[in-house]
């Protein structure tokens, strides 16, 4: 019996971008012993298929000296991160030390482990099986849209009054169907929890009505832009199942989002429409005139769409981002 379990599981949601040259997963070392270590992390198919390598060229007597093992990520912001687990080979005694901690290129573990050839053969083993079990193909790839729709501009929304009148003309009566955010955001949002996303600054949201399409673009607290479609004029292509190729311009249903949204806002039919207003902009956006600003100031901070089920959907501007949230 091994004294210690390997698991490789996809990540749920998990969305990558078709640039990427790696496939994100997770990893669990569990230690069988009184205490029950576990330790997690994120991983990806090239990690997994180096230790298997290093595992082989160390048996084929291709490492001659002590050696050291860190594997990083290659995030798609540019930066770079070392998993905190890694392997220190000593050759001479013929074992594997797995060492993790947060730390890398310390002495300060929180916890390490020697492996002699017995434990080294039996983590190949799990790692190549557990391998085996993922569809390395698909995994990462999401369903994507995109908008085909004419040349419109977006207008400013310089008073909360004003806008909260247009929409609530526009979308009083009409039911939900779909919200959509950027790939890029579905791909990364800053904050999950029950009933709430927090995305980046920034972001187109497509929310498609019975008979129109609203477009509303969210760049912080008082600073939002929308246009409006109707069915005719307006196009949703997809989904496609793919691989992310442009983050801006392909679009996520939010419907599943990371299982956050327990309470639905699906076909139900908007019974009111309430805009909280802010005298506050934390930055000038480009484009944005400070003169069309009323007196006293009152730009839109978030909008709310009360309805018919019982459910209040909003969407707000913070400081650098926004926000979409689910009240009973």
């Amino acid at each position: 019996m091994s004294t210690f379990e390997i698991t490789i599981e996809p990540f749920k949601d998990y969305c990558k971008y078709a640039s990427q040259d790696i496939v994100l997963c997770g990893i669990s070392f569990n230690f069988l012993d009184d205490e029950k270590h576990c330790f997690h992390s994120e991983c990806s198919n090239k990690c997994l298929l180096e230790i298997l390598s290093a595992i082989d060229d160390y048996f084929n007597g291709k490492i001659g000296r002590n050696t050291e093992l860190y594997y990083d990520v290659p995030y798609v912001v540019g930066e770079a991160i070392y998993y905190p687990f890694s392997f220190k080979i000593n050759v001479k005694e013929k074992q594997w030390i797995f060492r993790y901690g947060n730390r890398t290129n310390s002495s300060n573990f929180e916890f390490v482990f020697e492996m002699g050839e017995r434990e080294i053969r039996s983590m190949r083993s799990q790692i190549e099986s557990e391998y085996s079990k993922i569809d390395w193909q698909s995994l990462g790839k999401a369903e994507l849209y995109i908008f085909d729709l004419p040349s419109k501009s977006f207008e400013w929304c310089y008073s909360a009054k004003v806008f909260n009148n247009l929409l609530s003309e526009l979308c009083v009566g009409k039911k939900i169907k779909s919200i959509f955010v950027s790939a890029t955001n579905y791909s990364g949002p800053l904050k999950v929890s029950e009933n709430f996303v927090n995305y980046y600054i920034g972001s187109e949201i497509f929310i498609q009505l019975e008979g129109v399409l609203l477009n509303i673009l969210i760049f912080a607290s008082g600073l939002f832009k929308w246009r409006v479609f109707d069915n005719r004029e307006a196009s949703i292509i997809g989904p496609r199942f793919d691989f992310i190729q442009d983050g801006d311009k392909e679009f996520c249903n939010i419907k599943d989002v990371y299982n956050a949204f327990k309470l639905d806002y699906q076909n139900s039919k908007i019974k009111e429409v309430a805009i909280q207003d802010t005298d506050y902009w934390p930055w000038s956006a480009r484009g944005f005139d400070e003169s069309q600003l009323t007196d006293p100031i009152e730009l839109p901070e978030e909008i709310f769409f009360k309805l018919e089920n019982g459910n209040t959907l909003s969407f707000a501007g913070w400081d650098d981002d926004f926000a979409i949230k689910i009240k009973r």
